[in-house]
């Protein structure tokens, strides 16, 4: 099994970080990704089947993806400490700086390792993504959070309507209090 690169059925990734790599627990960093892949796709029964003989035959006794049985879905999660090759649907390799994000289908070429730590299993450590359907990185919106446009209303782009060109400078205006004397902050 060691030193074998293979390829994964289509899935698609969560919580993608191909092209820089996630600090959060290690100070370097690691390229990862979390491969979910539908039990009704091509190929996805013969690839878990493949994992569930290694594992048994390595009388480990974790198997190297969760199921859930709701959604029917394998999940996989692969890792590296260097940066994975990236590859759109026709094979090109992607030099450009991109941001994969959530949503996007993927295939992931692995290298399978055995541990016997914790009752022993395999590890895949990810060596390169083909990118089949691409959704960017934008970060988190409005309507993410059921947030709907309000027509009248606080707006960014009109920030300067409120009588300062920063916070600062708002925060030292001077204010009436109920003594009909003007208060001034001291930021």
């Amino acid at each position: 099994m060691a030193d074998k690169i293979i390829q994964t059925p289509k899935g698609v990734a969560t919580w993608p970080f191909l092209t820089k790599p996630y600090t959060q627990f290690k100070p370097d960093g690691e390229y990862k990704v979390t491969l979910v892949m539908s039990e009704d796709d091509d190929g996805v029964k013969e690839f878990i089947g493949r994992c569930d003989t290694s594992v048994k035959k390595m009388k480990a006794k974790n198997a190297p993806y969760t199921y859930d049985a709701d959604e029917r879905t394998y999940s996989l999660k692969f890792s590296s400490q260097y940066r994975p090759a990236l590859f759109d649907s026709h094979g090109v390799k992607i030099t450009d700086e991109i941001q994969v994000g959530s949503g996007s289908v993927i295939v992931c070429a692995v290298e399978p390792k055995p541990y016997d730590g914790f009752g022993g299993g395999i590890k895949f450590y990810l060596k390169a993504v083909q990118i089949l359907e691409f959704v960017e990185y934008s970060g988190s919106t409005a309507d993410d959070y059921g947030f709907a446009a309000q027509e009248e209303g606080f707006s960014v782009g009109s920030f300067k309507d409120f009588g300062g060109d920063t916070v600062a400078e708002n925060m030292n205006a001077s204010v009436d209090d109920d003594t009909g004397e003007d208060k001034k902050f001291d930021w």
